[in-house]
């Protein structure tokens, strides 16, 4: 896989997917847990969302790691590695409850349990949705951290912009 767009490093580029998609997949998880009503008309997007959430996760990781090598030793990159690991488990959970609710509540399946399977599923579902947006914040702040400090102490330049009609 390349790691590079155009000369630019693939990391920065895919993260975006990353720290939109995971959340906005853990908020509608979140829906579909707590409303039963909306469980029929997300189960499908959700499942695909979770499982794009998973390859995404996944290809930010490797690209970061390629990343990593290539920048200077830095503790706080170092510590947003190591931060980020957790949270392809985590998208894998989200992946996992998400297909679960997609076959539980297909009109095919009746599971032993009826309801009972479909809170713990809920449960799951609040449990791992609440760790993966977390995760995401964490993550997120170090590496904004580690790519962005020292920069405001750098000076501002000056940029006269032409006045209209000019």
């Amino acid at each position: 896989m390349p790691y590079d767009v155009f000369g630019l490093p693939l990391h920065p580029l895919v993260v975006h997917l990353t720290v939109v998609l995971v959340p906005v997949t853990a908020v509608a998880l979140l829906v579909a847990a707590l409303v039963p009503g909306t469980r029929r008309a997300l189960r499908w997007p959700v499942a695909a969302a979770a499982v794009l959430g998973v390859v995404s996760v996944y290809v930010t990781q490797q690209a970061g790691e390629v990343l990593e090598r290539q920048l200077p030793e830095s503790d706080l990159i170092r510590a947003h590695a190591s931060m980020a690991d957790p949270l392809l488990p985590i998208s894998m959970g989200v992946a996992v409850v998400a297909l679960a609710l997609l076959v539980f509540t297909s009109p095919r399946v009746r599971p032993r349990g009826g309801n009972l399977v479909l809170v713990v599923i809920a449960v799951l579902g609040v449990a791992v949705s609440v760790a993966s947006v977390v995760e995401v914040v964490r993550i997120g702040h170090s590496g904004a951290d580690a790519a962005w400090h020292g920069v405001g102490d750098l000076p501002v330049r000056q940029v006269r912009h032409p006045t209209p009609g000019t």
